[in-house]
C-alpha cells in the first residue's frame, strides 16, 4: 500500500480540507488455506471536507459535525478499476432543560454502479456499537459467514440519542438506531432499513465515556415455522459516545 501526497488546510480549526493520493495492491483468499484468491490494484485520489462546530471532542452537548469525502479512482492513478467512492455523516447535538441533550446522527455512502468488485476491501458496514446497536459489529447487509460480515457498496445510518446526568460523572442515554448495507448501491432501499432502540449507562473519564448498553431490535427476522432467526437483542460495551 503506497500513499503519498496527503496535505490539510484549516480555517480557525472548525473547517478543514484534506487530500490525499493512495495506491493498494490487495490480495486476500475466500478462505484461510484456499486457493482461490481475490486480487486487484486501487489506486485513488481522496478528498474530505470535516466542519466541526461542537463545545466538545468528547461530550459535545451542543454544535454539530460533518464530513463530506470522496475517492476517485481512475485507471490512469493506477487502479483497475473506475469507481467512485462517495460518503458524509452529519451529527448534531442540542442541548434540552434539565441536562438532557438530544444527538442526532445521519451517515450515508455510496459507490454508483453495478459492480460488487469496485470495493476489494472497505466496504461499507452497518451493525455495531457504533451505528445500529443490537446488532453484531457489521452483522447487517451482505455476510461472508454467519459471523463476518461482507459489507456492500451503500450504506445508510440514522441515529437518535437522548442522553441525560445521573449523578457526578454517570450518565444515562437512551436510543433508536436505524441502518443497513447493500451489496449493490441500486439495491438501496429505506424500506430495508433495520431499527433498534435501548438504553444504558456510561461513566464519564477525561477520554470520554465507557459505555454499556443494551438494544432491542424491534423487527426481529422469523423462520417459516414462526420462530425467530434473530436474538432479542444484544448488550453493547463501548468506548466514547456512538456517534
Amino acid at each position: 500500500e503506497l500513499e503519498v501526497g496527503r496535505g490539510r488546510h484549516r480555517r480557525h480549526d472548525r473547517l478543514r480540507l484534506q487530500w490525499g493520493y493512495t495506491n493498494k495492491d490487495i490480495q486476500y483468499s475466500e478462505q484461510v488455506g484456499s486457493p482461490d484468491v481475490v486480487a486487484g490494484n486501487r489506486a485513488f485520489l481522496s478528498v474530505a471536507l470535516i466542519g466541526d462546530e461542537r463545545d466538545s471532542l468528547t461530550d459535545p452537548t451542543k454544535g454539530l459535525f460533518w464530513t463530506a469525502t470522496t475517492e476517485w479512482s481512475r485507471r490512469w492513478l493506477g487502479s483497475d478499476v473506475d469507481y467512485v467512492r462517495l460518503y458524509g455523516q452529519l451529527f448534531t447535538y442540542l442541548p434540552l432543560p434539565k441536562g438532557l441533550v438530544w444527538a442526532q446522527g445521519l451517515r450515508a455512502g455510496v459507490v454508483p454502479g453495478d459492480d460488487p468488485f469496485y470495493l476489494l476491501e472497505n466496504r461499507f458496514q452497518a451493525g455495531g456499537p457504533t451505528t445500529v446497536r443490537g446488532f453484531r459489529q457489521n452483522g447487517l447487509g451482505p455476510q461472508l459467514t454467519e459471523d463476518e460480515g461482507l459489507g456492500g457498496q451503500a450504506v445508510f445510518v440514522m441515529n437518535q440519542e437522548i442522553r441525560f446526568p445521573i449523578w457526578k460523572s454517570l450518565k444515562g442515554g437512551v436510543f433508536w438506531d436505524s441502518g443497513n448495507s447493500w451489496l449493490w448501491a441500486n439495491e438501496f432501499s429505506l424500506r430495508d432499513l433495520r431499527h433498534t432502540v435501548g438504553g444504558g449507562l456510561r461513566v464519564m473519564f477525561p477520554f470520554g465515556p465507557v459505555r454499556l448498553e443494551y438494544g432491542f431490535i424491534l423487527d426481529r427476522r422469523r423462520n417459516s415455522d414462526g420462530s425467530y432467526v434473530e436474538p432479542l437483542g444484544r448488550f453493547v460495551f463501548g468506548l466514547g459516545h456512538a456517534f
